[in-house]
């Protein structure tokens, strides 16, 4: 089409909800570089992280974050001293606030 690959990626990424083959189309010759937390916004979205449905992101996120605090308090009590045991490390995905 007449749109650069940039705007064609953005309009695939606002849809709502997003059409997931649309978005990997759109996103097959790589993700714009302009702005940065697309790259990690995409591959959530395109491998299932993230619903396609943008209003449940935020409760999905919650949900993923308490089940990662429900595991580290299950499985670390064993592989970390009493002392550094008060909370778990910060997970590896932006806050909420950057979606």
């Amino acid at each position: 089409g007449s749109r650069n690959f940039s705007e064609e990626f953005l309009s695939a990424l606002s849809a709502q909800p997003i059409d997931i083959a649309e978005l990997k189309r759109a996103g097959f010759y790589g993700v714009p570089d302009d702005q940065p937390d697309l790259r990690a916004r995409y591959w959530r979205i395109a491998l299932g992280y993230l619903p396609p449905d943008k209003s449940q992101w935020l409760s999905e996120l919650q949900t993923r974050r308490n089940e990662f605090h429900s595991f580290y308090a299950e499985f670390s009590t064993d592989l970390i001293p009493p002392h550094r045991r008060s909370a778990p490390p910060l997970p590896l995905s932006d806050p909420p606030s950057l979606l």
